[in-house]
């Protein structure tokens, strides 16, 4: 299974890359004082920590496989990922596959109120899912597989756990209880091989826009950054461990866990002017098994 490891290790959806040139603060407010601190916000932080299980089918499109399942994997092969919510919504899904932290919370200011968020097991949490992350492979090169990708969805939802029924189990649907909040359109990107490098925009506003960016000295909800003219811009960085591989209809699937970090930023002219020289990306980094 060499060549499946080397795709677990530089390929398997080490995610979505966007080029922003710097991170802009953010918080959320939920409308909802889960904490009793007098506010229904949390205070400013810098990124979005998160965790997600992944499933992906490798199709020998063009026919190349003969028999060795480490030989599978060849240039023209097609990709299909779901991610996190999109694979399961019961209770387990959720949890497998949600924010689990508020990375650089602002102490300064109220001190460093989560709102209840304590790792999104409790209280309230932001959780996601993508369905048909389509791409093709393009390249193998010793241990890096290039691939290019189509457009997709990423679906963001607020689950409140005062919804989840008495007696509830891992097994318990929770999907009624969700909340959608808005869309990250995936338009165009690739795999470099170290790291997935994908651009888009924030649309679908449904509930409500909780988020809030900091922007010229004050603060926008992420709706409003959508509309200006430089758009509001995400880059996710992670790393990949592979849990497993098997053979089903359709192919060759490959499941696999992650660990990351969600930026959002609203570029001002000027950076935009030096992303134009490219966009940039993040080393995905080899998780070790414990």
């Amino acid at each position: 299974m060499k060549a499946i490891n080397r795709f677990f290790a530089a390929s398997l959806m080490s995610m979505m890359v966007v080029g922003t040139a710097s991170a802009d603060s953010i918080f959320i407010d939920t409308a909802t004082d889960y904490n009793a601190s007098g506010s229904t916000a949390t205070t400013w932080f810098d990124s979005l920590g998160f965790i997600y299980n992944s499933e992906t089918t490798v199709t020998d499109t063009d026919n190349s496989f003969q028999g060795d399942p480490a030989d599978y994997i060849s240039v023209g092969d097609a990709t299909s990922t779901d991610v996190g919510l999109s694979i399961g919504t019961t209770l387990g899904d959720l949890l497998g596959s949600r924010a689990n932290s508020l990375n650089g919370l602002a102490a300064s200011f109220l001190g460093g109120d989560d709102n209840g968020f304590v790792d999104g097991q409790t209280n309230w949490a932001i959780t996601f899912g993508i369905t048909d992350l389509l791409g093709t492979v393009t390249s193998i090169d010793g241990g890096t597989i290039g691939l290019n990708y189509q457009t997709a969805t990423l679906n963001m939802y607020l689950y409140d756990f005062n919804n989840l029924p008495g007696g509830a189990t891992l097994a318990t649907d929770i999907s009624a209880g969700l909340v959608h909040l808005l869309d990250l359109e995936i338009t165009t990107g690739g795999d470099t091989g170290n790291s997935t490098v994908l651009t888009g925009h924030g649309d679908n506003f449904t509930n409500g826009d909780i988020f809030n960016i900091a922007y010229q000295n004050s603060s926008i909800t992420f709706e409003a950054a959508s509309l200006l003219g430089s758009g509001l811009q995400f880059l996710i960085s992670n790393d990949t461990q592979g849990t497993g591989t098997s053979f089903t209809n359709e192919g060759l699937l490959l499941t696999g866990s992650h660990e990351g970090s969600i930026e959002f930023s609203v570029p001002e002219p000027t950076s935009l002017a030096i992303l134009g020289l490219g966009l940039l990306g993040f080393a995905g980094t080899r998780r070790r098994k414990a």
